[in-house]
Parts: structure tokens; C-alpha cells; sequence
């Protein structure tokens, strides 16, 4: 393909039918539109990390190109003054990535960090598909579900038993009190209630011709054991306790919440928008909707209450080895008292600390 320019940050040539841009700072200096958008991705990430704001725009001025192009095939370079030829009609000087619709979504996340209204109907969709039992709150196995739907796997500890259909009474009362303890460990808990978790009968013992042995009903009660019943261990996750968990997630990693939240409608149906009742715009959510940087004020408050923790736990295992100490101490003071105690009714020789040998005539 004929080629008249050079880029002159990756030394490519730049084909006629490609876009060419040229620094209005830099004497001709050309770049190509690859390098050119590398350059603007790394130049906004350096003004979010500064926080600085958007960069102050620059008027196109066209120039004639008065420099000789590195490539010195004369016949390819069109003259000086004259303009570049145009690509055919019907093509693009470059691919460009499928159109999302980043108006549809705007700003998930308020300035007042709330979530927008139509993230509080996509989160309201996403919890009425999954509340199956009840449409008020999430069961543990559903929210199991939902975690699975985003993409948790060994990460998240709950799926192993929730995905297990014969797991033992005793198992699903350590998934929810693993639920209850992570609800409550946020820095705004999680809304929840708590309830009482219910077992289906076991099933009747069967009769052998006609009768119930003694056998019989030994071997059903060691094959169905009693479940025990822990009164108000059960978490109940809430509609508003979802949303609390999403904007702390778009609080404190918005980047792996844009990974998740466009995992649930990849491995759900359509999911219907009640404010319009039609389904919600396929395709992912774009990243720009989403905070760019995890909010300080959270990340801040997330890291004191880490800090208050590890003390607290510092703190914990400091009064535990005190005590240890302190009883090990003890039974040492016990064991020199019963020691002497037998010296003394027994008597016999002893040595003192200068190494002086004695005879005691004991009590017995």
C-alpha cells in the first residue's frame, strides 16, 4: 500500500488511507492514530491520578506540510501545499470498537455517592430475578447464586456449600453464620433481619412385611440424625442491603465492580427496566460510568477500620498469652508446694544451693 508519511513514535508508515495526526507543538512531528490514542489513555490517566482536570483544548489550524517525509519514494508523496487524498466513500480511515451507549447509562454513581436511578433499577431487576422464595428478601442459597452469577468462585467461601444440594444441616448453619459475620463486617453493615432455618422431615421409616423393626428404626435414626435448630441464625438480605453492598463495592473498587456487575446479565435472561418495562440496553456497561478511582474518604475509613482490628486482635492474642503465662505460673507454684509438701512428710536427704548435703527427719 503506497505510503507517504512516517509515525514518529513507532517508525511505522502511515498508509494514505489512515489517519495522520500532527503535533502543533512538535515541528513536524507526525503521529498515527494507534500511538496517538496510547498517548491521550496514558495522559488522562496521569490527570486522574494528579486530579487535575480536563486538558485545555487546542483549535485545529490545517498547515502545508513543508517537510520532506522520511520515505523517499518521490512518486508515492504528493506535492507540497497540495491535501491528502481522501479514503473511498463507504470506508473509515480506522476500525473502530463497538458503539456502547454511555448516555443510556450515564454516571451510576451520584456526586451525593448514591446510587443513579437507573442503577437502582438495574440493582432492583438483578434482586427481584434472584429472590425466588420471598420478594422481600434474599435467602442465603440465592445470594449464593448471585455471588456465582458475578463471577465468584473459590473466592467467595459460601459457594462451596451452597452449591452442594446434600449438605449437612450442621454446614448450612456455618454458611450463614459466615454470611451473618460478612454482613456485618462493612463499614455500613449490610440491612438484614434474621430468622430461624427450617429442615423438611426425614422421610418415614419404611416397614419390613408389615412391621418396624427396632433395626429399622436405629438405622434411620443413624442415617437421619436430628438438625439442629439455631433459633435467629438465618441472614436475610434485604433489597436496600443489596444496593449498600454495590456502592460499597463502587466505592472501594470500582474497576472490579465493572467487572462484576457486567457478569450478572451475561449468565441471566433480559432483564425488564420498571420504570420503561423494556429490557435494559444489551451489552456491557462501559467503564467510564463507573468512578475512576476508588473514593478516599471509604478507602481511608476502610483502612482505620483494618488498622482498629489488627490492634484489636494484637490486643486479643497479647491477653491470651498473658494468661497462658499466668496459669502456667500457677501450676508451677502448685507443683513446688506439693513437691515440698511430700519432702516434708517424707524427709530424707537435701541438697542446698552450695551444694551442702543434709538429713531432714521427715513428719511420717
Amino acid at each position: 500500500m503506497a505510503c507517504a508519511y512516517f509515525c514518529d513514535s513507532c517508525d511505522e508508515s502511515i498508509p494514505l488511507t489512515r489517519a495522520r495526526l500532527r503535533c502543533l507543538t512538535c515541528r513536524d512531528y507526525d503521529s498515527c492514530a494507534d500511538c496517538h490514542h496510547r498517548y491521550e489513555v496514558w495522559r488522562r490517566g496521569q490527570m486522574v491520578a494528579s486530579g487535575g482536570g480536563p486538558a485545555p483544548t487546542v483549535e485545529r489550524r490545517e498547515e502545508p506540510s513543508t517537510a520532506m517525509p522520511r520515505n523517499l519514494n518521490a512518486a508515492t508523496v504528493p506535492a507540497s501545499g497540495t491535501t491528502m487524498p481522501q479514503p473511498p466513500s463507504g470506508t473509515t480511515s480506522m476500525p473502530q470498537p463497538p458503539v456502547v451507549s454511555e448516555a443510556y447509562w450515564g454516571m451510576l454513581i451520584t456526586p451525593a455517592r448514591t446510587p443513579s436511578g437507573i442503577f437502582s433499577r438495574l440493582i432492583a431487576a438483578v434482586f427481584a430475578h434472584f429472590a425466588t422464595e420471598s420478594p422481600d428478601v434474599l435467602q442465603p442459597s440465592e445470594f449464593c447464586a448471585l455471588m456465582a452469577a458475578a463471577g465468584y468462585s473459590a473466592d467467595f467461601p459460601p459457594l462451596q456449600i451452597s452449591t452442594n444440594e446434600a449438605a449437612p444441616p450442621a454446614d448450612l448453619h456455618t454458611l450463614d453464620a459466615w454470611l451473618v459475620n460478612w454482613y456485618r463486617s462493612f463499614a455500613v453493615p449490610l440491612d438484614h433481619r434474621m430468622a430461624t432455618r427450617e429442615f423438611s422431615p426425614p422421610p418415614p421409616v419404611q416397614p419390613h412385611n408389615g412391621r418396624i423393626r427396632m433395626r429399622d428404626q436405629l438405622a434411620h435414626a443413624m442415617m437421619y440424625p436430628p438438625a439442629p435448630v439455631v433459633p435467629n441464625g438465618l441472614p436475610l438480605l434485604s433489597q436496600r442491603g443489596l444496593e449498600q453492598y454495590f456502592m460499597s463495592q463502587a466505592m472501594e473498587g470500582p474497576s472490579n465492580l465493572s467487572a462484576r456487575i457486567n457478569s450478572i446479565p451475561r449468565a441471566l435472561p433480559p432483564l425488564t427496566d420498571q420504570e420503561t418495562g423494556r429490557p435494559f440496553e444489551a451489552g456491557a456497561i462501559p467503564r467510564q460510568c463507573f468512578p475512576l478511582v476508588p473514593d478516599p474518604e471509604v478507602t481511608h475509613r476502610r483502612m482505620v477500620m483494618q488498622q482498629q482490628a489488627a490492634a484489636m486482635l494484637a490486643q486479643q492474642q497479647a491477653q491470651a498469652i498473658a494468661y497462658e503465662k499466668r496459669l502456667m505460673y500457677e501450676d508451677h507454684l502448685l507443683n513446688e508446694a506439693g513437691a515440698q509438701a511430700r519432702r516434708n512428710c517424707t524427709g530424707g536427704w537435701v541438697t542446698d544451693a552450695y551444694g551442702n548435703r543434709t538429713y531432714k527427719q521427715g513428719y511420717l
